[in-house]
């Protein structure tokens, strides 16, 4: 398997929040705060870093990446991809999948 095989999309930047810089997060985890304790990447492997600010009426996450403090910059990461090593990923029982491993299936 490579490295890029080995990345699993954890989550995806839908939009800026406010001026400040903030984003909204759409997390493929569950719960969706887990994307907070994980290892993450973008699709080139650079690391990621964002902090929880709180978690709007819909689900999404309001977050803030540490090198981006303003609106326009937020506005350049809209559909940004999140990645997360599946190396990082908890094991499961052999009665459980992730989605991503059913995917192709059909």
């Amino acid at each position: 398997m490579s490295i890029k095989e080995d990345l699993i999309l954890v989550a995806r930047v839908s939009s800026a929040s406010g001026i400040q810089g903030n984003v909204v997060i759409k997390s493929l985890s569950s719960p969706k705060t887990n994307i907070i304790k994980m290892n993450l990447v973008d699709k080139l492997q650079n690391k990621v870093t964002i902090k929880l600010l709180r978690e709007n009426s819909n689900g999404d996450l309001i977050c803030k990446f540490n090198d981006i403090s303003n609106r326009n910059d937020a506005e350049k990461l809209k559909n940004h991809k999140i990645f997360c090593a599946r190396s990082h990923f908890p094991k499961l029982s052999d009665e459980e999948f992730y989605i991503e491993d059913l995917k192709g299936l059909l």
